[in-house]
Order: structure tokens, then sequence, then C-alpha cells
């Protein structure tokens, strides 16, 4: 699966900017065979559409939610880190 996300990186299209998700799906669906493309969906386990477009919409959508649920847990081991750091106590003589 980090190979596929590897090769899924260098298409753009983030979460919340439409134009950018749509010119995603458009140059990973013109980068791959359909064959390509379904084996890559096979491979994230996510739904292989009867076309190129869809199989690419499929992957760039499981793509950024990887990146989502990658940021999350991220940051919640440093909220967890944080709320278990002692502070340092010094002495004063």
């Amino acid at each position: 699966m980090r190979d596929l996300r590897v090769a899924l990186s260098r298409f753009g299209g983030e979460d919340g900017d439409h134009a950018g998700l749509q010119a995603a799906v458009d140059e990973l669906a013109a980068a791959y065979k359909g064959f390509e493309l379904r084996g890559m969906c096979r491979t994230a386990q996510v739904y292989q559409g009867r076309t190129k477009r869809a199989m690419a919409v499929s992957l760039i959508q499981w793509r950024n939610a990887c990146r989502n649920k990658g940021q999350r847990v991220l940051r919640e081991a440093k909220e967890a880190a944080k709320a278990e750091a002692k502070p340092v106590q010094t002495r004063l003589f």
C-alpha cells in the first residue's frame, strides 16, 4: 500500500480544493491504462468503477483519506506526548 500511496502522491488535489481534485483525477486517469488503475483499486481495496475516471476518483479519495487519518493520528500522538510530559523543576539555591 505504501508504494501505491507514493505513486499517487505526485497527483495534486487536496480535500476542499474542488478544482484541484478534478485536475488530479483527470491527470491520474490520463497517466495510467484502465487495467493498471483496476490493479491499483484492488490493492487499495476501493471501488473499481467501469471507467478510468471512476477508478481515479476512488484512488484519489482513498489517498486523501489516508493522508487525513495519518495527520489525525500524528496530531493525537503529539497531544498525548504533551499531556504526559512532566515539567522540569529547577532548584533555586
